[in-house]
């Protein structure tokens, strides 16, 4: 069990954000599922408590990975048993920690979990009309994957608010000055050494997918530029100059012209 929890803990793992949306509490608890995992827990000194919701396809599929399988099980439509949540935590208490990191990039905040539930209809974290914030991601561990649910009370996140905008006036003064000539130029110095990919595109075309398979070496492909017409050089990814190819010796070299202007 220690050997497949370190390895656990080890494994490559996907969050992205789905969806966020302002809705009252009865409505997030009505999109849960009859059985799911929940966790109850508070954010001190933030008010109310906030709900983290983890659908069972993630549940099984951890619980596997942490017992040495690969996560990939089918998901069962039942509560978890308690020796199932015990195997679990280390799972739901990593949550809660990134959880708290995240929080105190803007503020000290404490998260401590409350409880479990297996119901959403027992979570009973707010009122049915209370206006909630609920955060939808995608989690991917390994060959597990499913959808994580978090929901904060409207007083939690306006709390925050007022917190952020205390701090904002009180650092008006120092936001407000204007950067120096030193600090700019070692903005400038550390800029120019960053890296940056360059790119020229020769010119386009439209190949149609039988055609494409047909192609073998020898294939000629039309370009919709016209061999006077000057390529186009790239910075990141973004049109920034026109230029003309040409060769020296082995090695092909474009020339600069003029520079794209963005129009307004």
């Amino acid at each position: 069990m220690i050997s497949a929890l370190a390895l656990f803990l080890r494994t490559q793992v996907d969050f992205s954000l789905v969806s966020t949306e302002q809705q009252q509490y009865n409505e997030f608890v009505n999109s849960l599922s009859n059985i799911s995992h929940c966790v109850v827990f508070s954010a001190d000194p933030l008010p109310g408590i906030a709900v983290v919701e983890i659908n069972l396809s993630l549940v099984f599929g951890v619980i596997d990975m942490l017992l040495g399988g690969k996560g990939d099980v089918e998901t069962e439509i039942r509560v978890p048993t308690e020796i199932e949540v015990s195997i679990l935590n280390p799972f739901t208490e990593k949550i809660l920690e990134k959880l708290e990191a995240c929080w105190k990039t803007l503020m000290d905040v404490a998260i401590k979990r409350s409880r479990y539930e297996s119901d959403p209809e027992y979570l009973q974290a707010a009122p049915p009309d209370a206006p909630v914030v609920v955060l939808a991601f995608d989690a991917k561990i390994g060959l597990a994957n499913g959808i994580i649910n978090i929901c904060y009370p409207l007083p939690m996140i306006q709390a925050v608010n007022e917190y952020l905008a205390n701090v904002s006036s009180a650092m008006d003064t120092y936001y407000g000055r204007k950067a120096d000539d030193q600090t700019k130029q070692q903005i400038v110095d550390k800029l120019i050494e960053v890296p940056m990919p360059v790119s020229v595109s020769l010119g386009n075309a439209t190949v149609k997918g039988r055609d494409l398979l047909k192609m073998s070496p020898g294939d000629i492909i039309v370009l919709d530029n016209a061999v006077y017409e000057p390529a186009v050089v790239s910075v990141a990814g973004r049109p920034m100059f026109t230029a003309r190819p040409g060769r020296i010796k082995d090695k092909i070299y474009v020339r600069i012209n003029e520079r794209i202007m963005e129009e307004d």
